[in-house]
């Protein structure tokens, strides 16, 4: 990493003042763009393809609905929202995850990507010292926290789908039931 520049050296310097705030909304777009395309990793090429290309909403609603959660998500990042806020934000977007059968390792990575993605994106100003060690370790605990909530919010829409699964097969007995008892 490289030396620390605070205040007064920065100003010496002609350096930019950039901490990690400030460098996250310079690069939201590039950064949110990139974490979107991992998120869309863990899909099957031609399924990634449709859902990073058409911008639809209406043909495209599992597309459109990870990038504006993915976009709140990061916005919560930017601002330093208590995970707890984002509730519903990750809500609906581990919901979907939960829906397409993934592992629970699968459906909350792209969290732990966005590190990853904020650290290359951002990988000249950490060098040069205008983002530090100490916001980048705030941002990992803030990004793991809502990975635990993340986690906590699939298993939830994953015992829901396995209800709803386990209702319908108790309809469909309680039917073959009657069915059976009205014929025999």
């Amino acid at each position: 990493m490289g030396v620390m520049l605070h205040g007064e050296e920065r100003k010496k310097m002609k350096l930019k003042n950039c901490n990690l705030k400030e460098c996250l909304q310079q690069k939201q777009k590039v950064i949110l763009n990139r974490w979107f395309e991992t998120i869309l990793e863990f899909y099957p090429p031609e399924t990634a393809k449709f859902l990073k290309q058409e911008e639809n909403q209406f043909a495209n609603p599992v597309g459109t609905a990870f990038y504006r959660q993915a976009a709140g998500l990061y916005e919560g990042l930017v601002r330093g929202a208590a995970t707890g806020e984002l509730h519903s934000i990750l809500e609906e977007l581990i919901k979907i995850k939960a829906v397409y059968d993934s592992s629970p390792s699968q459906a909350i990575a792209f969290i732990f990507k966005l590190k990853d993605v904020v650290r290359d994106q951002l990988g000249k100003e950490i060098s040069e010292g205008y983002v530090s060690e100490t916001e980048l370790q705030e941002m990992d605990k803030w990004l793991d926290e809502l990975a635990l909530l993340a986690f906590d919010k699939y298993m939830e829409a994953r015992e829901q789908i396995y209800q709803a699964k386990v209702n319908e097969i108790k309809r469909e007995y309680h039917m073959v039931q009657r069915l059976s008892n009205a014929c025999g």
